[in-house]
């Protein structure tokens, strides 16, 4: 579960891709004003670090994670 606060109700893509920037996953969705979570399903995706960008209307984020499986 990635978790995360917006400001404002916005348009969101949350991208997760390997350390080569390959995209793996992608989430998009209209959420709301305040805190929100996406379910990102890690059986598709390899152990290992990987990295998840979060892009609204407005910003955008880059986070580090490791999956352990």
């Amino acid at each position: 579960i990635v978790r995360f606060v917006l400001g404002q109700n916005s348009a969101t893509t949350l991208t997760i891709t390997d350390m080569a920037g390959r995209v793996l996953q992608s989430v998009e969705g209209d959420f709301v004003k305040g805190e929100n979570a996406i379910k990102v399903s890690a059986g598709k995706l390899p152990a290992g670090v990987l990295y998840y960008q979060l892009r609204t209307e407005n910003s955008i984020a880059t986070k580090k994670m490791i999956l352990v499986k």
